[in-house]
């Protein structure tokens, strides 16, 4: 709350054009307050017929210059702006930028299997780079592992271990789960236990949507990847995994606001499924299964996801 403030103060010195509002109870993100105010002022500046428009911004003004500069042309995003012939040094310059066309480039660099030395030493260097745009390194980690890229694995660890952003850590536990690699086991643990220490750090007598929704997503993904991975001969995997998620998440009495009640069920839901299906693939013992169906019997949603998961597994 101390950096908005701060960040609003030097917008009204600047005499920018906006406001600035704080709501009860709500520590950030988009509560639905705020999601019906942003919608209310978009929606009538939409074309009449925006469906008919695309590729065409769907909006009656173009984007300002400072949104260009920071993100580049919307319409990006779709590739338009990729010619057929680019080659990767040119896909990965497009790439490392960042923004808008950071996917289209790195799917078009993904097509192509398998790539080059040089190109596959570019990607793994971009990754690696803590200046390098989020959205570069996060596509730079989805390629590392569509390209099944085996010395990737000490890569994508040091993004588990030591990165906080939480789309970078959900890149990387994804790459790591096509590689299945054994020796990402630790540091799937490592990021495990540093979310579950994050979650219950979020200050507040309640829990603000955006809180759940980054900790079960990111949960879901890093106990996929462990499934992946393997659990490896003793316990401690699985006793991670039980303490961060099902103890640190599921189990964390924290209300959310009761607008957001139905979404919270929903994701714990997903969560609890997750890590069902989790528990099927390393053959958990019975202690840790009985603890999850305990700890979801009062949410029909989430015991309902944990039976079906038991019985599916990842597939």
């Amino acid at each position: 709350m101390a950096e908005a403030r701060r960040a609003a103060e030097v917008l009204r010195k600047r005499a920018a054009d906006f406001v600035y509002c704080e709501l009860p109870r709500e520590r950030g993100g988009f509560p639905p307050a705020a999601r019906r105010d942003y919608w209310r002022y978009v929606f009538p500046k939409r074309r009449a017929r925006a469906e008919s428009a695309w590729p065409r911004s769907s909006l009656t003004e173009p984007p300002a210059k400072a949104y260009l500069a920071a993100l580049g042309d919307p319409a990006a995003a779709w590739g338009l702006g990729l010619g057929p012939d680019l080659a990767p040094a040119d896909l990965l310059a497009r790439l490392a930028r960042g923004g808008f066309e950071a996917e289209p480039a790195a799917r078009r660099l993904g097509a192509a299997r398998p790539p080059d030395a040089e190109t596959l030493t570019a990607v793994r260097d971009l990754v690696r780079r803590a200046q390098t745009p989020v959205e570069a390194r996060r596509w730079g980690a989805w390629l590392l592992g569509a390209w099944k890229d085996p010395e990737a694995v000490a890569v994508l660890g040091d993004l588990l271990r030591a990165e906080r952003n939480p789309e970078l850590i959900y890149a990387a536990a994804e790459a790591v789960a096509v590689l299945g690699h054994p020796d990402s086991r630790e540091d799937l643990v490592r990021a495990l236990t540093d979310l579950g220490a994050r979650h219950k750090a979020v200050p507040g007598q309640g829990l603000a949507l955006w809180a759940l929704e980054s900790a079960c997503r990111l949960g879901a993904a890093l106990a996929h990847a462990l499934a992946r991975v393997g659990a490896g001969p003793d316990t401690a995997a699985l006793a991670t995994l039980e303490e961060a998620l099902v103890i640190g998440v599921l189990r964390d009495p924290r209300p959310v606001a009761a607008d957001a009640a139905a979404q919270a069920r929903g994701l714990k839901a997903g969560l609890a499924g997750a890590l069902a299906r989790t528990y099927r693939a390393l053959r958990a013992p019975a202690t840790l299964v009985d603890m999850l169906r305990v700890v979801t019997r009062r949410e029909p949603l989430a015991a309902a996801a944990v039976e079906t998961g038991l019985r599916e597994g990842w597939r």
